[in-house]
């Protein structure tokens, strides 16, 4: 296509270089680490797959299945040893029988039984105003059966929880919708324990749980700093107290600084009323009599030289008791040293990439591309890749288009047909199959036929998917490398 078709307005060529500035890749890159694809291009380790049966829990999980397979064996065994003897045991068990069954009818009694609970539940009530008046003294405030702190000075969402947990406490968890009232009437906007610092888009809860229902946002929240890169990436979540009661929470950005409430969660137990009126009238000499007969009817039992047989089974018992410790200590053990090692293969991918990063490049899905900040030709511009362990960028996927589309440049991308007329390539070889080409191209030069063999994406379109241009490949453009983490 030749440069007319394009004509464009003063300052075309200046805001290219602000627009390659302003991208901030630290938040993407974190949440895409799982994405990371190990390679030995740039040094980074290599993942290495064995099969199941030579890792170390795969060892485990054989030798629990075995284990398992030496207890069944076991038990069963033990079954027909105890159902061969049985016999022998019936008159003492049959006294055991009737005996619980005097014990069941009883039972009424013992439930209805409440003379010492009345005296522990004044124990209980006392505690509990002791504790209620001690926390309120410290500025907590109680409601439901919660404490809640609210700060007074103003902190980040990490130093804020941080607060908290030296409080024996932790930033706030909303479960329902009267508790979402009552913190709102505290009347200051607060962090509470919401965060989806870890995956992008997942929010949950600091004790770990997914955010479900209830969910109080603010419309259209939460909006990730809605694009605008003056927010920053908004991974945390506030009350505004500028809004509706159930619709105040707002994504906001983890290094801003606001007030907090922190939640200490009480039993429900303690703050339960006793019921003092039950009295009941109960023997209890006379239970601790039946009680005492039980035992020494189990004792009976259990020391019969030829009838019991039990002993054998409770060392079969502690032996296997104290194998499955043991096997469960070594698949700990391997789970362990399985996730120090995966640990370490992310922490080298990641401080790789932060490296790259940090010298001009930007992370998308699994690839770091870096943007020139001078033009040249389509060859000089490969040239400058190759030199930088990468190549000119190739385009595989209609996602990847529009993330170079919205690099805002106009650039030389890996693709030309310059060794065969019409058979366009990417810089690796392969043939290409879907394009992303703008209203008439490729036109092969239009006026000057025969001249444009090499492909620039041209971010002036309406449409992010048809903006490829064949042009002059001796002309200067920018151009953007690529390279697989």
């Amino acid at each position: 296509m030749s440069e007319e078709v394009y004509e464009i307005s003063d300052g075309f060529e200046d805001d290219e270089p602000d627009a390659m500035k302003n991208t901030d890749i630290d938040d993407q890159l974190y949440a895409n680490v799982k994405a990371f694809k190990s390679s030995t291009r740039d040094g980074v380790v290599e993942s290495v797959h064995v099969q199941w049966w030579k890792r170390p829990s795969g060892v485990a999980a054989v030798c629990l299945g075995l284990l398992c397979v030496i207890l069944l064996a076991g038990i069963i065994g033990l079954s027909v040893y105890y159902g061969v003897i049985d016999h022998h045991n019936s008159t003492e068990r049959n006294k055991l029988l009737a005996s619980y069954s005097n014990l069941t009818e009883e039972k009424a009694q013992l439930q209805s039984s409440y003379n010492n609970l009345t005296k522990e539940g004044d124990q209980l009530q006392t505690e509990r105003d002791f504790l209620s008046g001690r926390l309120t003294n410290l500025g907590w405030q109680n409601f439901d059966s919660s404490w809640y702190f609210l700060s007074d000075d103003t902190k980040t969402w990490k130093e804020s929880r941080e607060d908290c947990l030296e409080r024996g406490a932790d930033l706030v968890i909303i479960n329902s919708r009267e508790e979402q009232e009552f913190l709102f009437n505290l009347n200051k906007g607060v962090w509470i324990g919401l965060t989806d610092s870890v995956t992008e888009g997942n929010l949950i809860w600091v004790d770990g749980t997914p955010l479900t229902t209830p969910r109080y946002w603010h419309k259209p929240q939460p909006d990730n700093g809605a694009g605008r890169l003056d927010y920053c990436e908004e991974d945390c979540v506030e009350i505004r107290k500028d809004q509706r009661p159930l619709e105040a929470w707002n994504d906001l950005s983890c290094d801003r600084k606001i007030y907090w409430v922190c939640e200490k969660a009480m039993s429900k137990v303690i703050y339960a009323e006793p019921d003092m009126n039950k009295k009941v009238k109960f023997d209890r000499g006379e239970m601790e009599e039946r009680i005492v007969d039980i035992y020494i009817s189990a004792d009976t039992l259990r020391d019969e030289p030829d009838s019991s047989g039990k002993r054998p089974f409770l060392v079969v018992a502690v032996v296997l008791g104290l194998l499955c410790v043991l096997l469960a200590g070594i698949i700990g053990l391997s789970v362990y040293c399985e996730s120090v090692s995966n640990f370490i293969a992310i922490h080298l991918v990641v401080s790789r990439a932060e490296q790259h990063c940090q010298e001009g490049w930007r992370y998308f899905d699994s690839s770091l591309y870096f943007l020139s900040t001078e033009k040249k030709t389509w060859k000089q511009s490969r040239q400058d890749c190759l030199e930088r362990r990468a190549d000119l960028v190739i385009i595989n996927s209609r996602e990847e288009q529009t993330f170079v589309f919205n690099l805002r440049m106009r650039a030389w991308i890996g693709l030309t047909d310059s060794v065969t007329e019409e058979t366009w390539k990417w810089v690796d070889g392969t043939s290409l199959t879907t394009g992303y080409w703008g209203k008439g191209q490729p036109n092969n030069g239009g006026l000057f036929p025969g001249q444009e063999d090499c492909v620039e994406i041209y971010y002036r379109q309406a449409d992010p998917v048809q903006t490829w241009n064949d042009d002059n490949c001796g002309t200067n453009h920018n151009w953007i490398c690529e390279k697989e983490v």
